[in-house]
């Protein structure tokens, strides 16, 4: 079976996500968990990692109604389907079967839990304006995530948005034309280039985004919203 090659994006591995959130369909959506997921997490040490296939992808969309994405934690090489669990206003919690969870606003990653040095929270909003809206400038950004050690480190970086060519997504029930938008940021201890895809509506609808020195680039795209 093919693999899922991405859009624009390395979208080439998700190892290991535990998470929380709580929501009123939650114990309906239990069975939709194990249905979905299954064989896409599973894997031993003895094991090449999972990667979630184009048919896969295709059965759940055509058997299990609402939002699904595509998530991948590149160095981890593996990759797994989330729908979501839960909302806290602007916030939707997308996970796995065993919990393990990514927060998005608007289609940013903001907060992680099960990856391993977790992004624990973000001060996403400037940054955030300036990618939605597609538009070039700086904005402050500040992480605050999990070390190896699992001691809670913040980073602030000044971040560079600059706006790019537009190119068709087309992948799952997705079908439409989004920006490109980069953000080069810069910090006392790290530098990294997020990219996002943006529709014309300032969606998010995928991204590549490092998470910290732990779990680096976190790959998405949303297949349908």
């Amino acid at each position: 079976m093919p693999r899922v090659a991405g859009v624009l994006l390395a979208l080439s591995a998700l190892g290991g996500l535990s998470g929380c959130g709580n929501d009123t369909a939650q114990t309906q959506r239990t069975e939709i968990f194990r249905q979905l997921v299954a064989g896409t997490m599973a894997g031993s040490r003895n094991t090449p990692p999972p990667q979630v296939t184009v048919e896969q992808i295709n059965h759940v969309l055509a058997t299990k109604p609402g939002p699904l994405a595509l998530v991948s934690v590149e160095q981890r090489k593996a990759s797994a389907l989330v729908i979501p669990i839960a909302r806290n206003g602007a916030y939707e919690t997308y996970a796995t079967e065993q919990r393990q969870t990514i927060t998005f606003r608007d289609g940013m990653i903001t907060a992680t839990r099960g990856l391993g040095g977790d992004l624990m929270s973000s001060d996403e909003d400037a940054l955030l304006a300036l990618v939605s809206r597609a538009s070039g400038g700086t904005a402050p950004y500040r992480m605050r995530y999990l070390t190896g050690e699992d001691v809670t480190v913040t980073q602030k970086f000044t971040c560079t948005v600059a706006r790019g060519g537009t190119a068709p997504i087309k992948l799952g029930a997705i079908n439409t034309t989004a920006r490109q938008v980069t953000a080069q940021c810069d910090g006392p201890d790290a530098t990294f280039t997020n990219t996002y895809l943006v529709d014309g509506a300032g969606d998010i609808l995928g991204s590549r985004q490092w998470l910290g020195a732990f779990t680096g680039y976190v790959a998405t795209q949303q297949l349908r919203k």
